[in-house]
């Protein structure tokens, strides 16, 4: 039977849409490589949105040449904070994934997360620790868990001394809609 003839409750569901946003500034010699670990995930339902705050090396030109699928945005330094917010307003997807510019993703991070959050609506967070390598040797790993509360999200964003951005990306309507936004 064609799609459009399927009740709605019996078509295939579309994977969430995830919007990457990554802060620059003069990421010229690391941004290919993240970029690259963004490309090779198994999760194909990503756009990349990369954030520049005024950087003054070759950043753009390297996107611009590897990567031409990527959304660039440009912005006077205010700062990564300030891109970030540039990014999640900007961005079209279901959720908000932050990366550094300087951080690369495992190939399956997105897809883990993502069948977390497609088996359960009520999920409006999720997170990750980092595998921290040094000189090739593993120091810290863990897996995905998950925050079904929005009180959650405004301590994790606005009360915290520091805030991690790549492990942790929220559902974008609950940033929208509770008005968080990062802070330098």
């Amino acid at each position: 039977m064609p799609v459009e003839n399927q009740k709605p409750e019996d078509r295939p569901r579309m994977p969430p849409k995830v919007s990457v946003i990554i802060p620059l500034y003069n990421s010229a010699r690391f941004i290919k490589n993240t970029l690259q670990s963004v490309a090779d995930q198994t999760y194909k339902n990503v756009e990349i949105l990369c954030v520049d705050d005024g950087s003054t090396d070759a950043t753009k030109d390297v996107i611009a040449a590897h990567f031409p699928g990527v959304h660039y945005l440009y912005q006077n330094n205010k700062g990564p904070a300030a891109a970030r917010n540039l990014g999640i307003k900007k961005a079209t997807g279901d959720y908000i994934a932050f990366l550094d510019s300087d951080d690369i993703w495992l190939p399956e991070k997105l897809a883990l997360q993502m069948e977390r959050i497609f088996n359960n609506n009520a999920i409006k967070l999720v997170h990750t620790n980092i595998h921290i390598k040094i000189n090739g040797r593993l120091i810290n790993t863990a897996y995905p868990t998950e925050h079904q509360e929005a009180g959650f999200l405004r301590t994790f964003f606005c009360k915290t001394d520091r805030w991690c951005a790549p492990p942790c990306w929220p559902k974008r309507s609950v940033l929208t809609r509770s008005e968080i936004s990062m802070r330098n």
